[in-house]
């Protein structure tokens, strides 16, 4: 899940475990050990130099102008779209200022067989932001009142594993899950429903969030329904793509699903517990266009030289 400019209002810690100092370990890790281990290695890294691009820093801009029109209205305020825009605007401002200006991309749109390369400019991209946000408030694409907003961009800490007797064994440095949410709603059904925001450049492509193709929901709802002591929690992707056409998609999850995911976290977290990664050089992902640390890598960029030179 996507976070804003700022940090959350509060995170969810029941079990006291920020004293310890915790490694973290998030949804998207599972992700990055699925793709490259050695990837998400250098993910960890905490001297690491923040990079981003116009594609991410756009949607972190759309993440912020709707939280902020989720948190007036968990406080009974109705926001204005100007004001969601602003909120945005600053959003996107502040992504492309905290990020290295050297690795900074433009490019919006990859040029393909089918599609041809688009650049943006800031006023371009800060257009575009706009519009979409205007098209949310224009279409009516707000969950409707009778969805009590309970949580906005609030983060959480959970242990990882539990003892047989449903205790923890704490210790300095333990690996503990962290996620932070969009948006959390009770719908007049009185199930929880974790909303992710997404936006896209084309059309959600069928079956994307299937438990085999993402942990996100699984790992979520696992996590919601502890800090809320309710089974009857789902998890729903809210998707916008830039040319203004909405969709929902429903995305629930087994308890045997839920588990698998709580499986592939520890393993995860045994896998930043060793000194062994192996990176993945086979994969379309092992690319400068979908790696931050293509530059930085031995087995990234380093490795496209003509080997025949100096021969």
């Amino acid at each position: 899940m996507s976070v804003g400019p700022s940090a959350p209002s509060e995170v969810a810690d029941p079990w006291g475990l920020a004293p310890y100092s915790p490694r973290t370990l998030h949804q998207s890790d599972i992700n990055t050990a699925e793709i490259c281990t050695l990837r998400l290695h250098y993910s960890k890294q905490p001297d690491r130099v923040y990079t981003s691009d116009v594609n991410r820093a756009m949607g972190t801009a759309y993440h912020a102008g709707l939280a902020e029109y989720y948190l007036s209205r968990k406080n009974g305020k109705f926001l204005e779209v100007k004001d969601s825009i602003s909120v945005a605007l600053e959003a996107f401002r502040h992504e492309v200022a905290i990020s290295d200006p050297e690795m900074f991309s433009w490019t919006f749109q990859e040029q393909t067989s089918r599609l041809d390369r688009i650049d943006l400019d800031y006023n371009e991209a800060s257009a575009m932001i706009s519009d979409l946000i205007a098209q949310y408030y224009e279409q009516g694409r707000m969950w409707p009142e009778e969805y009590e907003v309970i949580m906005v961009e609030e983060s959480f800490l959970l242990p990882l594993e539990y003892q047989d007797n449903g205790s923890v064994e704490f210790a300095q440095n333990m690996t503990v899950r962290k996620g932070t949410v969009d948006l959390v709603l009770r719908g007049p059904d009185g199930w929880y429903r974790i909303v992710d925001h997404k936006s896209a450049k084309k059309k959600w492509p069928k079956g994307k969030e299937t438990h085999r193709k993402t942990p996100q929901p699984g790992y979520y709802i696992g996590a919601l329904q502890e800090l809320l002591e309710d089974e009857n929690v789902t998890f729903v992707y809210d998707i916008a793509s830039w040319q203004g056409d909405f969709q929902r998609i429903d995305a629930p999850r087994t308890k045997a699903q839920i588990e698998a995911v709580k499986q592939k976290a520890k393993a995860t977290a045994l896998v930043l517990e060793g000194n062994a990664f192996m990176p993945n050089t086979t994969s379309f992902l092992c690319t400068e266009r979908f790696c931050d640390y293509w530059y930085h890598c031995p087995f990234g960029e380093a490795l496209e030289g003509n080997d025949s030179e100096g021969a």
